[in-house]
């Protein structure tokens, strides 16, 4: 058997705003969906998860979000409900309760003044680059930092930061009735940035308040960031303390029943080439 598990972000009318290239316009997605449940293949992740460890034939796919953007409620939500799809969304949960900018967004929009570009600079440094690379440099840096040093990086700033943020608890609780919940840890921090102790607090805080917002004890986490380096065996110690069965990262490719259940890839979609990939992996189940 294998699993092809696409991975979604942000779902919006245009993407020309979207410096990260994590938007995928409202009618591609549309098209999207509509191709994959006519595909007869798209099942609940965990039941394809579960399939998957237990060796069943064939292929099946599975939907995912991360991070929960405040758009899927407008672009998403719609098409998820017509279709009745099952999907899994992965907050951070850190952002749902405070309803804050995420960071990164929050530190994007410094593209677009002028005043706070030049205070940040003259806090942060930076090359003579294109500001996108300077800022690029920057949450590079940020997003490796522990959550407390970065809130106090971003503090020094001395002004509020704007940008998009999650979904909050009322939204998550409104969800479409096939999708479920899974843990992104609290604040959205890279696992191998943190000590130990810091892990199982962001597993455990993240699972509490899912559980205790929505009634959903997530099983699967979608690591922050996913590449190789940011998650570890020794991170995998602690998941079945917090119910976690299967562990996500952002690595490309299909898995088969012989992928670890805590290091599974995903098809991250790429704006503009989201049925090329659909198409791509149907595909390669049937020559493989």
């Amino acid at each position: 058997m294998s699993c092809a598990i696409f991975l979604f972000h942000r779902i919006a009318p245009s993407a020309d705003q979207d410096r990260w290239g994590l938007t995928v316009e409202k009618t591609e997605f549309d098209d999207f969906v509509i191709a994959l449940k006519s595909s007869g293949t798209l099942k609940p992740l965990m039941e394809a998860l579960q399939g998957l460890r237990a060796g069943k034939n064939g292929l099946t796919t599975a939907l995912t979000f991360d991070d929960c953007y405040e758009d899927l409620e407008s672009y998403a939500f719609p098409a998820l409900r017509e279709l009745r799809l099952a999907a899994t969304m992965f907050p951070a949960t850190r952002y749902v309760s405070k309803r804050e900018p995420f960071w990164w967004e929050a530190v994007r929009s410094l593209e677009y003044s002028r005043l706070h570009m030049e205070i940040a600079l003259d806090l942060w440094g930076g090359s003579k680059g294109h500001i996108t690379s300077i800022i690029d440099d920057w949450c590079s840096v940020l997003k490796r930092l522990p959550p407390l040093q970065r809130d106090a990086r971003l503090a020094e700033l001395g002004f509020a930061l704007e940008g998009l943020g999650s979904l909050d608890w009322p939204q998550l609780r409104d969800r479409p009735p096939e999708v479920t919940l899974g843990c992104h840890t609290h604040t959205h921090t890279v696992l191998s940035s943190l000590t130990p102790i810091d892990v199982v607090a962001e597993l455990t805080m993240s699972s509490d308040l899912l559980f205790t917002e929505t009634g959903n004890r997530p099983k699967v986490i979608a690591y922050p960031n996913g590449q190789p380096g940011d998650f570890s065996p020794t991170h995998e110690s602690f998941f079945t303390d917090v119910g976690l069965e299967f562990g996500l990262t952002t690595i490309p490719g299909i898995n088969t029943s012989a992928d670890h259940p805590y290091r599974l890839k995903r098809i991250p979609i790429v704006p503009g080439q989201a049925l090329a990939q659909l198409k791509k992996a149907l595909q390669k189940q049937v020559t493989s």
